[in-house]
């Protein structure tokens, strides 16, 4: 994890009207627009996982796999309770997900991709530019 960063740290927030519902790990925490949190957490469904990384690749213009691959790793993480990749990261998409396409064209599992980056970082390795692991 990089410096600074807290695991535990929720990755979204959706406004409901009168309440909100954060993702935290593998659990939804449901709070009153109050800011109370007296309400019951409930499981994520792997079709919850599916939403939410749905959404998050729209908001940040990225591609996802295939359908059946996206199910398949959201079935994965929900039996986990944490990123299939790196038991490390609890959530999903995890806090590391951008760093992780920045620096690498996709996240750690592959889930989320950006498709110039990784033609960019592919260019580098085959013109010599990087260096070896």
């Amino acid at each position: 994890m990089r410096s600074g960063q807290d695991s535990a740290q929720i990755n979204f927030r959706i406004a409901t009207g009168t309440d909100s519902i954060s993702a935290v790990g593998p659990h939804l925490r449901l709070s009153a627009r109050d800011g109370s949190e007296d309400m019951e957490q409930k499981p994520r469904s792997a079709e919850d996982v599916v939403e939410e990384l749905t959404e998050f690749a729209r908001r940040h213009n990225l591609m996802l796999p295939r359908e059946s691959c996206l199910n398949a790793h959201a079935a994965k993480y929900v039996k986990l309770g944490h990123c299939p990749c790196d038991e490390r990261r609890p959530n999903c998409p995890c806090d590391e997900a951008l760093y992780d396409i920045e620096t690498m064209g996709r996240c750690e599992c592959g889930v989320l991709l950006d498709p110039a980056k990784l033609l960019s970082n592919n260019s580098k390795k085959t013109n010599g530019d990087s260096k070896p692991d």
